[in-house]
């Protein structure tokens, strides 16, 4: 099933749920193992879920889970306060491939970089040496991390092959060992969905300190309005914001 972020109406709960009841507005990053939000309805553990923010619709809830908490972690990552530094995330607002951050950005200005493209080496000559930190969504991660990760966390219990996984540890050290070269520490970062952060971004919207951004919204019962939206997603052109899927 298709879809990780959703917005909804607890509609039932376990005997052992003590956060939320029937009628509660919620919303949550599901995890692996309850993937599909592209559904009437969805079921997840309550630990994953949290007060969906009381100034925002549906759809602007369902567009932060996974976007936001992933955000909140990888800023974590950077060892001291981030007050005052420099944070560079490529390619997110702009088609930074007509105007060349290499070019236009100083080196060693940058203290922190959240990457979201896949090109992490590629900045290095921006990092501010012996204290900047690169965190990358869009890399590689190591067998070690692929295999922990929640990814992996299902009812079947996959193992992956020990021939990949030796691969993915031996390519994470070269990235680790060549942004140690400029002074830079690198990692590789999985999402953990957690209801506990999501509460975390509530709070953030209700004081005004986040918004969501919806780019585009289709109705699920509208399949050429769907296939154009997730066309859109698909080629990267979907313009600004977070695209939607209505289910009713």
């Amino acid at each position: 099933m298709v879809g990780y972020d959703c917005a909804g109406v607890v509609k039932e709960v376990g005997d052992d749920v003590k956060k939320f009841k029937v009628g509660d507005e919620v919303y949550v990053r599901l995890p692996e193992s309850h993937r599909g939000s592209w559904a009437e309805y969805a079921t997840c553990p309550e630990s994953y879920i949290a007060s969906k923010p009381k100034m925002l619709n549906f759809e602007e809830a369902a567009s932060l889970p996974l976007a936001a908490v992933t955000a909140l972690q990888a800023l974590r990552k950077y060892r001291g306060p981030l007050e005052g530094k420099t944070v560079f995330v490529p390619a997110g607002l702009i088609d930074y491939t007509r105007e060349g951050p290499t070019t236009v950005i100083p080196r060693g200005s940058v203290d922190f970089v959240f990457d979201t493209t896949g090109e992490a080496m590629r900045f290095l000559s921006l990092m501010t040496p012996s204290t900047s930190s690169i965190v990358s969504i869009s890399t590689l991660p190591s067998g070690t991390q692929l295999q922990g990760s929640s990814i992996m966390r299902r009812p079947d219990n996959p193992q992956m092959p020990w021939l990949e996984y030796l691969s993915l540890n031996l390519l994470d050290i070269v990235s680790k060992l060549r942004a140690r070269r400029w002074g830079v520490e690198y990692q590789y970062m999985f999402l953990e969905p957690d209801g506990e952060d999501l509460g975390e971004i509530t709070n953030y919207v209700e004081e005004g300190l986040l918004r969501p951004v919806i780019g585009s919204t289709a109705d699920m019962k509208n399949l050429d309005s769907v296939r154009k939206v997730a066309g859109f997603v698909y080629d990267g052109k979907g313009g600004l914001g977070k695209s939607v899927i209505k289910v009713r």
